[in-house]
């Protein structure tokens, strides 16, 4: 009975808490208005068309709107800014890939944890960006927690907040460089829950969604539950993953206390957090200076500024020798998605040898069989390969003025891009 009442506690302090929250924000801008004592304009049918009254009011009306967007806006901005200087005197579950160099959307890099948590600007900022992940991760993370509820009958809740509606970091009783922000808390007395545990939660488009559901979570989204049982010290919790697309499918993951793991994030955090809090210095870059992640990296000129100097001189020689001219190009979104283009061309690779594996196996597993009911799938057929083509080369050979007649070489009008990404020495 305790444990029921305790959970009711929870719930209602949440939902308290939201309420809170949204009522902070009316009073907010109720309160701007009046310390900007806008007006509230006639109703249009108490004035003639046309009349000054009716200018009038739709300037007040427009100021009443500009004013409102600028204090959201500006709250916004303030709320932004704070977390991200909070931030930076710890180390977050969704930044432990970069602290073990593990690559991951195009990152992965503890030299760049360096700078973000010195505060260091960026040479090529990209917050558009993670703002707008940013956004969609919170907009959707409620919506995450219910789903879970519903497929797995757990019960969570939603850590402590501040007065300003973001979560309080919890950190490591004896190690203070780590921190986290765990999304959910996953509560005992439910769905055979016997301890509690930790939930974090992730929200995919539809390409990284299905490769998370055939071969489990990206690395570095496994580690982010792991780094969250780290700090709390609970002994297990889970990953959900949110499809962001046609029905909002869900997968969730449990993991256990990984010992050998703690002790890595002990051992790495620590040697991060003397060099970086403890000295102000950026630890020394150690990835090869061809990898991809150096070239998408927003402080790659901070960091690698001679290489990358010696490799703009060698960029001059290949203009120089091109056949064809070559116009120089400074922009750093058109490097990086060419750098892009090539790790997604890699993924590809290896999501076509996956797929070739897994027809493999499907058909050791089929044997002799030519049509089957697959109980817990449907129908599959094994049908003999067939290949059907003009033999080009025979037809030259044996009637080439009808080879040469019907041949057809045309520039479409559409491009493809042929590309050849730079070495540094």
């Amino acid at each position: 009975m305790s444990a029921v009442l305790e959970r009711r506690a929870l719930h209602l302090q949440d939902n308290r808490s939201r309420e809170a929250h949204l009522e902070a924000n009316l009073e907010l801008l109720a309160a701007a208005g009046r310390r900007n004592r806008v007006p509230v304009p006639v109703p249009r049918t108490a004035r003639p068309a046309g009349s000054a009254a009716e200018s009038e009011g739709i300037l007040m009306a427009t100021a009443v709107i500009e004013t409102t967007e600028a204090i959201v806006e500006n709250r916004a901005e303030r709320r932004r800014a704070k977390w991200i200087e909070e931030h930076r005197r710890y180390i977050g579950g969704s930044e432990i890939y970069k602290l073990l160099n593990l690559a991951q959307y195009g990152t992965g890099c503890r030299t760049e944890l360096a700078f973000q948590k010195l505060g260091v600007e960026p040479d090529f900022p990209d917050t558009d960006r993670d703002d707008l992940l940013l956004a969609r991760g919170n907009i959707l993370e409620p919506l995450v927690a219910m789903l879970y509820e519903q497929e797995t009958g757990r019960k969570v809740r939603r850590p402590a907040m501040d007065a300003d509606g973001m979560p309080k970091p919890k950190f490591h009783p004896e190690h203070p460089w780590a921190g986290v922000n765990t999304d959910r808390i996953i509560l005992t007395g439910s769905g055979g829950i016997e301890e509690t545990g930790d939930l974090e939660i992730k929200t995919r488009s539809e390409g990284p969604f299905l490769r998370v559901k055939r071969s489990g979570p990206f690395p570095g989204d496994i580690l982010q539950p792991q780094w969250s049982l780290f700090v709390t010290g609970h002994k297990w919790g889970s990953l959900a993953t949110l499809g962001v697309f046609g029905h909002l499918p869900l997968v969730h993951f449990d993991v256990r206390y990984d010992t050998e793991l703690q002790e890595i994030f002990k051992r790495e955090g620590g040697e991060f957090a003397n060099v970086v809090w403890g000295k102000g210095h950026v630890p020394e870059p150690t990835l090869d200076k061809n990898d991809q992640r150096c070239k998408v990296c927003q402080f790659r000129m901070q960091c690698r500024g001679e290489q990358i100097d010696k490799a703009e001189v060698a960029m001059l020689r290949e203009i120089t020798k091109s056949k064809k001219e070559l116009v120089q190009i400074d922009n750093h979104d058109l490097a990086s998605t060419l750098a892009a283009i090539d790790m997604i061309k890699g993924e590809q690779k290896e999501l076509e040898e996956s797929l070739k594996n897994a027809q493999e196996t499907a058909m050791q597993l089929i044997g002799d069989a030519n049509a089957a009911l697959v109980r817990g799938y449907g129908k599959v057929y094994k049908l003999e390969s067939q290949a059907h083509y003009l033999d080009a080369t025979r037809l030259k050979a044996e009637h080439e003025e009808l080879y040469n007649e019907y041949y057809v070489s045309k520039k479409t009008g559409n491009h493809y891009l042929r590309q050849y990404p730079e070495k540094i020495a």
